[in-house]
């Protein structure tokens, strides 16, 4: 059985694999093709710390998969009456079908994990936020169309963000530079898993340090949930951690901002920042819609290059389509269909692949197995498959 207590505990290829199934599903929610895979199945979500985004997600993506969301506050259980949380385990999986918790020590998630039988889904603890960093890494990989070889910056906290963020990242083929002051870095054991990447990641004293180059800034709050009375001494300890223009002006050109929300303009990211990175923020804390097809317009535009688009549709693309826009593709057939945007209509399929001919793989997929997810753009004779600036920049010259 599955569970996903923290982030630590996936491989990388899993994380991909989630990744893939969440680009499969949101694009099927976006056209109107349900997905009820979840039909029949009641998942419990235990709010022991309150959530405006982790609520309504969890509760809307429940809804879209055929299953029923049952809200429990701690308020409402006896686990907030001082029940064990191994009975409260016991009991829950003789009911529901999985629990999604939002609480303060992980050890209350190992646990249910531990006594129950069911699955066990980590909405937030104070140690880490693993559902939101698989946004983040959903979102970044829409945005920049790919994961491996970028460079991600955090400034703030070690909190159950940065904690999180480093093995996301890693795992991912990402490097990543973190800025806190003194006193305030992640455990140690998080230190000790980042070292294992060697020079992909480090620890920084000075904000622009972490951000020189980065592809990606992200922040959070200096004080989280639960460290109110904190407040004025993190924000003398936090003065000068904050993403601003001219932290800003010694990242890569086209770096995108992130904050796990709610923000504080003004403290850990400036108000004229914060806005205008407001799409991808906004984007990623609501499992948004993809901007790849609007990128490439735009780009395309801009450049003043001519192009058709094949449009994006719900049917299988035909035999002969696929494979013409395969050969002209110039792409050994595996890169083609992870850059092109097809998605697998059905996951098990790409098993069965590897033992196929090239017409063999090309006839199951268009006739059985693919989605066009994203369009393909033909100039000429040239096919620009998803939307991979340097390599348009390189096919066009």
């Amino acid at each position: 059985m599955k569970h996903l207590l923290k982030l630590e505990d996936w491989s990388s290829e899993e994380i991909i694999k989630a990744l893939n199934l969440a680009d499969q599903l949101k694009y099927e929610q976006k056209h109107g093709i349900e997905h009820k895979h979840l039909k029949g199945k009641t998942l419990g979500m235990i709010f022991e710390k309150s959530s405006t985004r982790t609520r309504v997600s969890f509760e809307v993506g429940m809804t879209q998969l055929g299953g029923y969301p049952l809200f429990l506050s701690s308020n409402d259980l006896q686990i907030g009456r001082g029940e064990p949380v191994e009975d409260t385990a016991r009991v829950l999986s003789r009911f529901i079908d999985g629990i999604m918790i939002r609480t303060f020590e992980q050890s209350e998630v190992e646990a249910l994990a531990e006594y129950g039988s069911i699955p066990i889904i980590n909405g937030l603890t104070d140690y880490c936020h693993p559902c939101q960093v698989l946004a983040d890494l959903m979102t970044i990989r829409e945005h920049k169309g790919k994961l491996e070889g970028l460079k991600m910056c955090f400034i703030g906290d070690g909190n159950n963000m940065m904690n999180s963020l480093i093995v996301g990242a890693l795992r991912t083929g990402m490097s990543i530079s973190v800025a806190c002051p003194e006193g305030y870095d992640p455990p140690q054991h998080i230190l000790e898993f980042a070292e294992k990447f060697g020079d992909k990641f480090e620890l920084c004293r000075k904000p622009a340090d972490a951000a020189k180059n980065a592809d990606v800034v992200y922040t959070d709050v200096w004080a989280s949930m639960g460290q109110e009375e904190e407040k004025k001494i993190r924000e003398k300890a936090f003065e000068g951690y904050q993403v601003n223009a001219e932290l800003m002006a010694v990242t890569n050109d086209k770096c995108m901002v992130l904050h796990c929300l709610p923000a504080h303009r003004g403290e850990e990211i400036t108000a004229d920042v914060f806005e205008s990175h407001a799409d991808e923020i906004f984007d990623d804390i609501c499992y948004p819609k993809c901007s790849t097809c609007k990128k490439a317009k735009k780009w395309l535009d801009e450049n003043n290059i001519e192009y058709t688009e094949r449009d994006i549709k719900l049917e299988n693309p035909s035999y002969d389509e696929l494979k013409n826009w395969y050969e002209k593709s110039e792409l050994p057939l595996k890169k083609f269909f992870n850059t092109s945007g097809m998605i697998y209509r059905d996951m098990n399929l790409k098993d069965k692949l590897p033992d196929m001919s090239e017409e063999e793989q090309l006839r199951l997929l268009s006739t059985d197995g693919m989605l066009v997810k994203r369009p393909l753009v033909v100039k000429d004779d040239t096919v620009l498959t998803g939307f991979r600036e340097k390599e348009w920049e390189e096919k066009l010259k």
